[in-house]
């Protein structure tokens, strides 16, 4: 048996049941990162005029695979007032030629075996249909933390990641947690480099050189003074 365990299982995009968008349930409609595989990976084009959910960096990152693959999105829908990613990147559907809808939420996926059309409730409150051959539901990131929820370990209710101290260790003082585990979502640097932080922890724990866990003050995510 293992003396010490770093849970790093990263992060994924919301999906369509987590977000509550109604409809059926037709084909087609897929994560950033299950379009990315698919076109990349298996050489496919799962559609050909989709709408994009979001504003995240990484819904522009979809954006681009879509260009490589010969996809043009018919919408890009954000239900904020603005986009999320930082300037420049709202400027690159502009650029392709693809609208971006703010304030506008996607209310159902409607379709049989494949998706055909999309409910969109704009600005005003109107609602109207969309025709589109496939949806990419991007972004709203959330720990990947399915196993930790299965376990004994204690869960941060805002984060949705497991509670640590400062070194990365968790209610169970055998296990420790790094990466956007913990707070989706931050850059791979970043993680990579709490990863080696966690490691150096790991090895002063496995010497019997960290402080005895407990006695201190929790913090957890939201909290404020």
């Amino acid at each position: 048996m293992a003396r010490r365990v770093l849970i790093a299982t990263g992060v994924r995009e919301s999906s369509r049941a987590e977000r509550l968008i109604g409809g059926t349930r037709p084909g087609g409609v897929l994560s950033t990162g299950a379009l990315q595989g698919l076109v990349h990976l298996k050489r496919m084009q799962p559609f050909r005029r989709p709408l994009l959910l979001g504003t995240e960096l990484v819904a522009f990152s979809a954006l681009l695979t879509c260009r490589h693959a010969g996809i043009r999105p018919v919408a890009m829908v954000e239900p904020g007032p603005r986009a999320i990613a930082r300037w420049p990147a709202p400027l690159l559907p502009r650029m392709l030629g693809i609208p971006l809808k703010l304030n506008t939420d996607l209310v159902a996926i409607l379709g049989e075996d494949r998706v055909r059309e999309v409910v969109l409730r704009g600005p005003d409150g109107a609602e109207r249909n969309l025709a589109v051959d496939g949806v990419i539901v991007s972004g709203r990131f959330v720990p990947e933390a399915t196993l930790l929820r299965m376990g004994h370990l204690e869960v941060d209710p805002q984060s949705g990641g497991p509670v640590v101290d400062q070194f990365g260790r968790c209610s169970d003082p055998a296990y420790f947690a790094a990466g956007n585990l913990l707070r989706p979502v931050e850059t791979a640097g970043w993680s990579w480099e709490e990863g080696r932080r966690a490691g150096r922890a790991i090895t002063a724990s496995l010497r019997g050189a960290l402080p005895a866990p407990g006695g201190g003050l929790q913090v957890l995510a939201g909290m404020t003074p």
